[in-house]
């Protein structure tokens, strides 16, 4: 950090009577060295305390590395101390710093809760900055003075562009969102809302929560859910309309455990009820879906407007020969890879891109004598299944080597057959950074290998 500063000592940073002794020039140099306005440095501090996402309004882009469009879960101890030490340099940097970090809240206690919305009600001009707040407190907010927290904190951030709720469990449903918190998005945040997301298995709103929230947020443009936590009680009256939702993504709904809620494992009653209004989705864009429908009516209503899918191929892989065809503007197929065969239409017109991404991203640690079943051979058979299919505008094909499918760079051979494969189709085969499968090297053919082998 200290070089930093004095780095930036060169570039004219502002001397006050809290600045850290720094080595350097003398005294009557740094007068006459210009100072940077404070614009400036607003800009250059961005890049050190910054984290990424904080106008992330779509989802994550699979044809993306990781954390290219969103900040890591861990961040590394040398960034966090950058930021904690930024604001202790100068008084321009602390007041900079103050109108910076409140940009983007990561909440996972409710200590840390309460001290962000005593320090919002004590000075409302930061509340004015929160373009994002992530939730992530293991326990369920079930409490009266949790059930006034989050609204309270909610009504000092007229701008919040994106709500995202990680609470409770990661594996068990366990609790409705308080409708005091669904009221207070509405009301205070409403008009600004841009992305909604309940990404975590712990916490749902009901369905006349969240169908109320959607009338009062006419620009919503993603919204992400695992589950809804009850559809006892649909809306009244008109139906909901998203005029500019682009991003529709539901999640694998957790299997409830000892009947703490009832849940329809199904996404039907919130298809059917998107499905009774075909100008519902006029902007529909990209629909994710990991329980994929029993029938097809919501893409005979709305299939034409997809141009991105994600799915998985192990629920009801025998429903996509017969629903790819419905999307006839599909651009881009990623198919959340499992130990599951899939099969394909005969032919689609439109499709450029397929893109075989893990289920989960999270490091998975296969047995060496277990990938090739396990992985290599189904992963083997749904590439079968795409060259087998008339794709005449495809141009790539990538797979994601993150988690479960990391290790398949250690089998160079498989990689070079396949893509001398695609290469005779003019199709891109590339990994998840968009680099080509053509540059591994086979140990099996390598000329300086087999030189030293004699």
């Amino acid at each position: 950090m200290m070089s930093l500063i004095r780095a930036f000592r060169k570039l004219g940073l502002p001397k006050s009577n809290d600045d850290p002794p720094c080595e350097g020039p003398s005294s009557a140099d740094q007068v006459l060295k210009p100072t940077l306005p404070p614009e400036i440095w607003h800009t250059i501090l961005g890049f050190v305390i910054r984290h990424n996402g904080r106008k992330s309004i779509a989802l994550e882009d699979p044809f993306l590395p990781p954390y290219t469009t969103e900040s890591s879960p861990l961040d590394d101890i040398p960034t966090q101390l950058d930021r904690s030490s930024v604001p202790l340099v100068c008084h321009l940097w602390r007041s900079i710093a103050a109108h910076i970090i409140p940009e983007y809240l990561r909440i996972r206690s409710i200590p840390q809760l309460g001290a962000i919305v005593r320090k919002l009600e004590d000075d409302p001009s930061l509340g004015e900055c929160v373009q994002r707040i992530d939730f992530q407190i293991a326990e369920p907010l079930t409490t009266p003075v949790c059930r006034t927290l989050i609204p309270r904190l909610l009504r000092r951030t007229p701008s919040l562009m994106i709500y995202v709720n990680q609470n409770g469990s990661d594996f068990r449903p366990e609790t409705r969102t308080p409708p005091e918190v669904i009221k207070a998005l509405a009301e205070s945040c409403g008009p600004s809302l841009k992305r909604l997301e309940w990404s975590n298995a712990g916490e749902a709103p009901a369905w006349c929560d969240l169908a109320d929230l959607c009338q009062h947020a006419p620009n919503l443009r993603t919204l992400r859910l695992s589950w809804i936590f009850s559809y006892e009680q649909p809306l009244v009256g008109e139906k909901p309309n998203l005029p500019c939702l682009e991003t529709l993504s539901l999640g694998l709904i957790p299997d409830p455990i000892d009947n703490i809620v009832d849940i329809p494992i199904t996404w039907s009653p919130l298809l059917d009820c998107l499905t009774s209004n075909p100008h519902a989705l006029p902007s529909l864009r990209r629909f994710d879906i990991e329980i994929f429908p029993a029938d097809a009516r919501f893409f005979k209503v709305h299939g034409a407007k997809i141009r991105t899918l994600r799915t998985t191929n192990w629920s009801r892989p025998p429903k996509l020969p017969a629903t790819l065809p419905l999307l006839s503007n599909l651009d881009t197929l990623v198919l959340a890879q499992s130990t599951e065969y899939v099969t394909f239409p005969r032919s689609h017109p439109t499709l450029r891109r397929i893109c075989i991404a893990p289920f989960m991203e999270e490091h998975v640690s296969v047995p060496r004598r277990l990938f090739n079943p396990a992985v290599l051979r189904p992963l083997d058979s749904v590439l079968l299944s795409i060259d087998g299919t008339k794709l005449p505008a495809l141009e790539e094909v990538r797979l994601r080597n993150i988690g479960i499918l990391t290790h398949i760079v250690d089998e160079p051979a498989w990689l070079l057959r396949w893509y001398r494969r695609w290469s005779l189709r003019n199709v891109k085969f590339l990994d998840m950074h968009g680099r080509s499968f053509g540059d591994i090297k086979d140990p099996d053919h390598d000329v300086l290998l087999n030189s030293v082998r004699g």
